[in-house]
């Protein structure tokens, strides 16, 4: 036999065998790949009979048998409201609510299925998961990856982020709805919609605490840097010198500041002082790097600590913070920033009325001042609209003074004084 047709017999015996052992079949235990298929732990994919995942062995295993698998906006088996235990479902980028018939429109997020029902989450490279509409409402959305909502990020509401966390959805069952528990993690947290918290996060170095706020605590000793969202140690104050970070520091005194107390107070132009709760907050050498406190009212330059009401930034900044924070840092506005304002001052005796937002994201200071004048023997009611302290539009009535919500009152000044002022956050009256 000649070396090529012996070289030919050797390779038919061969494949021969391979095929009497099954070699043109599938590995059984791996019947969907394995690592010479580029399957990664999580990912899915639709496939006739249903939703397939790739386990930690790198191989696609079918987790949802279903008719209908749909591949977008991330790999899902269809439902509908009649399926048994089905809650709500998505309509385009729409959740409907299988019970009331409700809908609700995911924009600027998208719709996507989570086992039995539908949530609003985060589009494919997007990582804002809370904000404003161009109309103005809210929107919250849970964080989302390539293949649904992910099951390591979380929406950081101080942020409005998505940030890598680790949580266990079993043991924040307990949390109430609308609220947040100290994680041994150091972070706050939800309970679970759809497999994921939403969280309030503490920075490095500081960490939640089990007392009824939403706090981030640094460690008992002097010198860690403070500011939102971290608060100092009960005992230490919080002290900014200059237009530089602020530290805790302890106090050569006591102040008596309690933990219903709501003020602050003057010393000298120099040096300002804020009882927030049990929380101390020091402002030091004002003068000297642009700021100012008189009146027992604090105006701060940019890179100041402020407080809504209480230590203000100056015209033209804006105090960024979150809802959830007493604080925040005097900055540059944003871009395009519109008016979402802190109520930082009111006062209505029905007749009369002040209202003032001097804590807004477009740097702008706004007032509404309504008085009580005598016309020709007639009493009524007449009010300026100011912005940085400059007069305005005026109006009549006392509608103004009456109105029972912050929606009510941000209808009444914008359509009388022409703004678009939307209330986000209501200063603490002081106590």
């Amino acid at each position: 036999m000649t070396p090529i047709k012996t070289f030919a017999y050797r390779f038919a015996v061969i494949a021969g065998l391979l095929l009497g052992c099954g070699g043109d079949k599938k590995d059984d235990a791996r019947p969907d790949g394995g690592p010479s298929g580029g399957c990664s732990e999580g990912d899915k994919e639709c496939r006739a009979d249903g939703l397939y995942t790739c386990d930690a062995n790198e191989t696609f295993q079918l987790t949802e048998a279903c008719a209908a698998c749909e591949a977008t906006p991330t790999p899902h088996c269809a439902t509908s409201c009649s399926d048994p235990g089905v809650t709500s479902i998505c309509d385009g980028d729409t959740r409907m609510d299988c019970a009331g018939g409700t809908s609700q429109s995911c924009d600027p997020g998208t719709c996507v299925t989570a086992g039995k029902e539908a949530v609003c989450a985060t589009k494919a490279g997007s990582t804002t998961c809370e904000g404003r509409r161009a109309d103005g409402s809210r929107y919250l959305l849970a964080c989302a990856d390539a293949n649904g909502v992910s099951p390591d990020q979380v929406c950081d509401r101080r942020t409005s982020a998505c940030i890598a966390a680790e949580f266990d959805c079993g043991t924040l069952t307990g949390v109430p709805a609308g609220e947040v528990a100290c994680d041994p993690s150091g972070n706050y947290y939800s309970s679970c919609v759809a497999g994921q918290p939403r969280a309030l996060a503490c920075d490095t170095g500081s960490k939640c605490a089990n007392d009824g706020s939403t706090n981030c605590y640094t460690e008992p000793q002097g010198g860690a840097a403070c500011g939102p969202p971290t608060v100092c140690y009960p005992g230490l104050h919080c002290t900014q010198t200059g237009a530089t970070e602020p530290s805790c520091v302890q106090p050569a005194g006591i102040l008596d500041c309690g933990q219903f107390d709501v003020y602050t107070i003057c010393t000298d132009a120099d040096t300002g002082v804020a009882c927030m709760k049990g929380d101390v907050w020091w402002w030091r050498n004002l003068t000297t790097w642009g700021g100012s406190c008189t009146s027992n009212h604090a105006t701060l330059p940019a890179g100041a600590v402020c407080i809504p009401g209480y230590g203000d930034c100056q015209i033209g900044l804006s105090c960024e913070k979150s809802r959830f924070d007493t604080t925040g840092v005097c900055e540059t506005p944003k871009p395009g920033a519109r008016a979402e304002c802190t109520l930082t001052g009111q006062l209505s005796t029905g007749r009369s009325c002040i209202y003032d937002w001097h804590a807004c994201a477009d740097g702008h200071y706004y007032d509404v001042d309504c008085r009580i004048v005598n016309v020709g023997g007639n009493v009524i009611t007449i009010c300026d609209c100011s912005v940085d302290g400059v007069k305005g539009a005026s109006f009549g009535g006392d509608e103004v003074c009456n109105v029972t919500s912050t929606e009510m009152l941000d209808a009444k000044v914008r359509a009388e004084c022409g703004w678009d002022v939307i209330t986000d956050d209501v200063a603490p009256a002081p106590m």
